[in-house]
């Protein structure tokens, strides 16, 4: 069997990652109808992020934009854990309104805001995919970035509505909703004569003004029309993409539930039966309560290279998009249940 080069290492100088955390809350009831309103803020602040530097490649040139241009020097593949001197930061705020009525309605509506950097994402659990899967422009000194795993925007809603039909027993509708964009993830071009390690595409897009940018030569065949669409159509701007600068699609969904209280069989012994559908939304429109979320990869469009001037050659474009459609998380449920409580 072939034996791995791969190495892997600590940094001797080592910190254990840390974070700093401030949190502010608050909980206000409205002078009018009797309306409560929570409000939430977390600002973090990193300290000693951790990330994989790769020993054996060093910087041998560049691009004609700039960007190093990365080869092994010594050895392949010495992967070094080790920290950052970036301090990304994260601001996070939710606020939440809260209504009970005296007929037996409860309302809650909430939305929550989310920035957030990282350095790393540390995606996986073993050193090579955690260096491998980063989008950049340089590989050992990839800087912040907006983070992997950012909801920016999510709004809830919760209905609930409450009543005794059947004497003293309650019977109980719940309907909750969720609507929230989706992660970000970044596109990304070939690695190919950008690193030793080419074979994995990861090297952040670089969108030329036109097809008379002096940074770009496109080959014969490639597809500009459709890649300048494409352009277009992901609403990206001229120049180096950022890090994880798109997102998935906004999903959507609707749950409900219904409780029945039952006679109780004895002062211990209390039951009630209920019914549950997850994602009503999909049982009332296949098309409705789709699951969206980032690829875990990032999303290479397209095969290219560097010319003998620092140029990026454009060989083939691939329209892909950086969404993933989660089929079985899409499709609704429904369960009948009882419940015994002693």
């Amino acid at each position: 069997l072939p034996i791995s080069r791969r190495l892997v290492l600590i940094d001797p100088g080592y910190e254990q990652p840390g974070e700093w955390k401030l949190a502010l809350g608050a909980t206000y009831l409205l002078p009018f109808n009797d309306i409560q309103l929570d409000v939430d803020y977390l600002y973090t602040k990193g300290k000693d992020p951790a990330l994989y530097e790769d020993l054996s490649q060093e910087v041998v040139g560049a691009t004609i934009t700039g960007a190093p241009i990365y080869d092994f020097t010594n050895g392949s593949d010495n992967l070094m854990l080790t920290n950052s001197d970036e301090k990304p930061v994260a601001h996070s705020i939710s606020f939440a309104l809260q209504k009970k009525f005296d007929w037996g309605l409860d309302m809650t509506f909430g939305y929550a805001y989310t920035d957030a950097e990282d350095v790393s994402p540390m995606t996986s659990s073993v050193a090579g995919s955690n260096f491998d899967n980063l989008a950049t422009l340089d590989i050992n000194d990839p800087g912040v970035g907006t983070s992997n795993y950012v909801v920016p925007h999510r709004f809830t809603f919760k209905l609930s509505y409450a009543r005794d039909f059947f004497g003293d027993l309650t019977s109980r509708f719940t309907l909750y909703g969720y609507g929230y964009e989706g992660q970000a993830q970044s596109y990304v071009m070939g690695s190919q004569d950008l690193e030793g390690d080419g074979f994995y595409g990861r090297h952040l897009l670089y969108v030329p003004t036109g097809l008379t940018d002096a940074n770009v030569v496109f080959a014969d065949g490639f597809n500009s029309d459709e890649f300048f669409s494409f352009v277009q159509s992901e609403g990206l701007g001229t120049g180096y993409v950022s890090r994880n600068g798109t997102n998935a699609d906004w999903s959507y969904r609707l749950d409900f539930r219904f409780d029945q209280e039952l006679p109780t069989f004895s002062d211990d012994v209390y039951g009630k039966v209920f019914v549950k559908i997850f994602n009503l939304t999909n049982l009332l429109n296949k098309d409705w309560g789709n699951a969206n979320d980032a690829r875990f990869f990032s999303v290479q469009v397209l095969d290219s290279s560097v010319d003998d001037q620092g140029r990026y050659v454009f060989e083939e474009f691939s329209n892909r998009t950086v969404n993933d459609l989660y089929e079985q998380r899409s499709l609704w449920e429904a369960r009948i249940g009882l419940e015994i409580s002693f």
